[in-house]
């Protein structure tokens, strides 16, 4: 039961370490969608799942994903990372210690090195393999307000997973 416990906490900590990943980069509606009005570095400052992933005992339903995450693995990994969007069109997720010592650090691994591209409003990231994903985008001040349709695990339905990055 214990080994069963521990795997079905691991599977949900990459969950939603992917979710919060494929958020940061997610849904992108800007006054001025030329790539340079993005082509900067953040920090995640919120993650929040509506409606919120139900997990049962003993996690509950989980709306802050960040808080949950920081709970489950005991790091301030994700709002230790910082992200950049350079203006050449690379990307890059740093990796401080605090995700290392989670064990997540191959997570964002995918993402470093990614490529994106900013067309009419839409946010392409085209991954290291190949894998191409569009979003869209809203800026509010120094932040970059990202949704994202999000499967729930198990379920037919989805929630929307909104990150909030903090331009740094």
């Amino acid at each position: 039961m214990r080994l069963h416990l521990f795997k079905r906490i691991d599977q949900v900590r990459t969950y939603y370490f992917n979710a919060g990943i494929l958020t940061v980069l997610g849904c992108f509606k800007l006054n001025d969608p030329s790539p340079t009005a993005i082509a900067e570095q953040f920090k995640v400052s919120a993650i929040t799942a509506e409606p919120g992933f139900v997990l049962g005992p003993p996690f509950g339903t989980v709306t802050d994903v960040a808080a949950f995450y920081q709970q489950l693995t005991g790091t301030t990994c994700l709002s230790d990372i910082t992200l950049s969007l350079n203006a050449d069109g690379s990307s890059a997720i740093n990796n401080p210690a605090t995700c290392r010592n989670a064990g997540d650090a191959g997570s964002f691994a995918g993402f470093s090195g990614a490529r994106w591209g900013v067309n009419g409003g839409t946010l392409t990231l085209t991954a290291p393999n190949g894998t191409t994903t569009d979003y869209g985008v809203i800026r509010d001040g120094n932040n970059l307000r990202l949704t994202r349709q999000q499967p729930i695990p198990g379920s037919s339905s989805s929630s929307t997973v909104t990150t909030v990055l903090r331009r740094l």
